[in-house]
């Protein structure tokens, strides 16, 4: 079925038939392969250029006295 067909068979349909169709295909199951190593690669390109902080105990106010309470 091409896109020009649905489109022209959408048009004429009511609120409730819309609705049952859209129901029809979303939980219509989908099967197929899906490649983990792709989302690997993907993800571990996303994270190449990630900063993470690092805590110096030098630097930190750990060891500071703290603040008085009011």
């Amino acid at each position: 079925m091409n896109a020009d067909s649905l489109l022209s068979q959408l048009e004429h349909c009511n609120e409730q038939q819309l609705r049952r169709l859209l129901v029809e295909h979303l939980t219509k199951q989908k099967l197929g392969l899906y490649w983990e190593s792709n989302a690997i690669a993907r993800d571990a390109a996303l994270n190449a250029n990630l900063v993470f902080p690092r805590l110096s105990l030098a630097l930190s106010h750990v060891n500071s006295v703290p603040p008085p309470r009011i």
